[in-house]
């Protein structure tokens, strides 16, 4: 499979907009739960700047500000602060990023549809109106990996997030761990940053269902197709498809329209399912064979990743092989919630560095009014994140359009 034919299939989860008309009505206010005491907006938001003069709201004149942790160096600002209330710039940023849900609202647009590789797409000349209106990137990777405007309304709150986002989160993420790459490590390559571990993120269709489902491709097929999306993965380098420089190699899987991850810890020669469902009500279950079919899911991945390891010559392949798939247990598991998975997914990958549980400290609070809560300001934030994030090559232009569409729709207090 060529690379571009790859890019197809990451983005193809964008285009998967769900039902446009079902979106909730959704005001341009900062709503009650992440609204702390804040002063007025200034007519000057500059998120960039290194410096930013601020308007004193008492009347002292004009002070220096210290640049926004989203103007700063990603690496330096690496997990999002779970606890904190949006600042004015976060808020100005999310006003216009949600800003598409109104025209969600009052288009109530038809979808047509064809079938293309077998499935059901919706025909490009047919988009709705949030696509004809919001059809401009607000993030993309330099390997063509992107989200459209229109696609932030699965960040708003209690919506199902699509594969597109959990891609472009992946690939923010690895944007990220590049700075960790260049010092010694267990494999005598990487890890930059002291007491950290380099890591590496897969996307969604690394082991979509054709892989895991498809028996026509055999097991160099399954082999086949996996390398094919892990090379769009670590941005079509040759040199870093050997994965000997992570130490933590992660992936998202969708099943039964869950979201969870599938982790390698190569340091520990551990596998672990990291599902925010209690187990007793997850639909994930850890059953091995003989026979590939009668494998569960995360057992058929550990069977083609560890084919790929040998293939690859890797040095931990056989204590990998040797490893069996196990559930990692934390006090954060839910019940009764499927719409969150997706955002648990982008918490764990960001915050799971191959600890065990008692060291992983995800910031989750335990009870459920308190999750609720933070999963909703985290949704918020993560889009703020994505597109601030200098992995994103149409960040500045993001920006200017944030700051301008303040000035035309913004709210003078909150």
């Amino acid at each position: 499979m060529k690379s571009v034919d790859v890019l197809e299939e990451v983005m193809e989860g964008a285009y998967d907009t769900q039902k446009v008309n079902d979106i909730p009505s959704f005001s341009l206010g900062v709503t009650q739960d992440d609204s702390g005491p804040q002063n007025a907006v200034s007519d000057k938001i500059s998120i960039m700047e290194k410096e930013a003069e601020v308007e004193d709201t008492k009347g002292k004149g004009k002070r220096k500000k210290k640049i926004s942790k989203y103007g700063q160096s990603p690496f330096m600002n690496r997990s999002v602060n779970i606890d904190s209330w949006l600042d004015k710039n976060e808020k100005v940023l999310w006003r216009y990023l949600s800003s598409c849900a109104s025209d969600a609202e009052v288009a109530q647009p038809k979808q047509k549809t064809a079938k293309k590789a077998g499935k059901s797409v919706v025909v490009e000349t047919e988009l709705n109106e949030v696509a004809r209106t919001n059809a401009k990137f607000v993030f993309e990777t330099e390997s063509g990996v992107g989200l459209y405007h229109f696609q932030m309304v699965d960040l708003l709150p209690s919506r199902w997030i699509n594969a597109g986002v959990i891609n472009c989160f992946a690939s923010m993420l690895n944007f990220e761990e590049k700075d960790r790459i260049g010092e010694p490590n267990m494999f005598g390559q990487a890890d930059k940053v002291k007491g950290t571990k380099p890591r590496v993120f897969g996307h969604t269709n690394c082991f979509d269902e054709d892989i895991l489902w498809n028996g026509e491709h055999g097991e160099a097929g399954r082999v086949d197709k996996f390398k094919s999306a892990l090379f769009l993965v670590v941005d079509q380098k040759e040199t870093l498809m050997s994965l000997s420089e992570y130490c933590v190699i992660c992936f998202p899987i969708l099943e039964h329209d869950h979201f969870y991850l599938v982790c390698f810890d190569m340091e520990r020669n551990a596998i672990m399912v990291i599902d925010n469902m209690d187990a007793r009500e997850s639909p994930i279950h850890l059953i091995n064979d003989d026979n590939f079919f009668r494998k569960t899911t995360p057992y058929k991945v550990k069977d083609i990743f560890c084919k790929y390891l040998k293939m690859v010559n890797h040095p931990k392949s056989a204590e990998i092989e040797n490893a069996d798939v196990v559930r990692l247990e934390f006090e954060w598991k839910t019940v009764n919630n499927t719409v969150d998975c997706r955002v648990f997914v982008m918490r764990h990958m960001e915050t799971w560095f191959g600890v065990t549980a008692d060291k992983w400290d995800s910031g989750f609070p335990l009870t459920n009014k308190e999750k609720k809560s933070t999963l909703t300001r985290l949704r918020k934030k993560y889009a703020i994140k994505l597109v601030t994030s200098e992995a994103n090559k149409h960040r500045g232009r993001v920006l200017d359009e944030a700051a301008e569409h303040e000035k035309t729709h913004g709210v003078g207090a909150f």
